[in-house]
């Protein structure tokens, strides 16, 4: 149970740290891409210095492992809940022939660059 655990947070991790730099770089205004991009790694950073840290003081208990890979729920919910609310690109509403509304999605991304 702990090896699959491991593997569908890895796969998890993986497919978050593909798609996030991608869907911000399509909708994000032009003049913020570089800021959402880094802000996006910085935080990652953060992530995995945390990540070490706690399981660095859960070391000296028997039942760490199980309190790090448990606390590993809380950003897997947060992003979870986040994905629910996201709006289509304009490209990936193209590609499923949704061209209308595509059109207000890319005027919507655009209005919001001044």
């Amino acid at each position: 149970m702990l090896l699959l655990g491991r593997i569908l947070l890895g796969f998890g991790v993986g497919f978050t740290n593909q798609a996030t730099p991608l869907y911000l770089s399509e909708v994000a205004p032009p003049k913020w891409r570089g800021a959402f991009s880094t802000g996006f790694q910085f935080f990652i950073g953060v992530g995995v210095v945390a990540a070490n840290c706690i399981n660095f003081a859960m070391a000296k208990h028997s039942w760490g492992w199980r309190f790090s890979l448990g606390l590993a729920v809380v950003p897997a919910a947060i992003m979870t809940t986040g994905a629910l609310f996201i709006s289509d690109t304009p490209s990936s509403l193209v590609e499923r022939g949704r061209v209308e509304q595509a059109r207000k999605s890319l005027t919507r991304v655009s209005r919001n660059q001044h």
